[in-house]
């Protein structure tokens, strides 16, 4: 699986390094961040010296009868145009979108993937691996949100299981200036809706096409 790692605060003062080789890496004095992974859904591009977009996972676009799997440029256009919404894009992914002095980050609404954000007393840790928080912190579990967990395979609860730790999940954020701001984006099943069972094995057959 492809991963994000990286640091946003003065990284002249903090040293980050990453805790396996990147495939990507960007530095300024506001953010640094590695990404690596799975190459094939491992996304970066550097616009200038103080911007950048990265992402992680697998986007879907509809074409006719059948989804494309989002590339590069797809990407690209999501996180650069003006006039479109990230949240609205199917698929399981983490987004992240960094210009000046501003890192926003985006998760898909199916709640598929997630990201930590670990504040510290100057600045946040980001990790898309749960392991890697202890570059941060020492872990301590939540024991009571861990119980959400509690014999099920999927966690209940979109909050994290370790202490001081926001688990970004179904969520949009925003950090700037040390502070973190956390948009919930949910997705809510179209209740008014008629479907038929043709429909129905119309969009699996779509979802089976690549």
């Amino acid at each position: 699986m492809s991963w994000l790692f990286g640091y946003y605060g003065n990284t002249d003062q903090k040293k980050i390094a990453s805790p396996e080789g990147p495939f990507y890496s960007f530095k300024d004095s506001n953010v640094v961040l590695f990404a690596g992974g799975n190459k094939l859904t491992c996304f970066f591009k550097t616009k200038s010296s103080n911007s950048f977009w990265a992402l992680n996972g697998v986007g879907l676009k509809p074409i006719g009868e059948a989804y494309k799997i989002f590339d590069e440029n797809d990407w690209g256009f999501e996180l650069t145009s003006s006039q479109n919404n990230i949240k609205d894009v199917n698929g399981h992914f983490v987004a992240l979108k960094y210009s000046g002095d501003e890192l926003k980050i985006f998760t898909d609404e199916l709640g598929l993937r997630e990201i930590y954000i670990i504040q510290l007393p100057d600045g946040c840790g980001i990790t898309t691996r749960i392991d890697w928080i202890k570059y941060f912190v020492k872990p301590d579990i939540d024991l009571k949100e861990f119980g959400s967990r509690w014999l099920l395979q999927n966690q209940i609860s979109r909050k994290s299981t370790i202490k001081n730790v926001i688990r970004l999940v179904c969520d949009n954020a925003t950090i700037k200036n040390n502070s973190v701001s956390v948009e919930q984006n949910i997705w809510q099943p179209n209740f008014e809706r008629i479907s038929n069972p043709e429909e129905f094995e119309s969009i699996l057959k779509r979802l089976l096409s690549f």
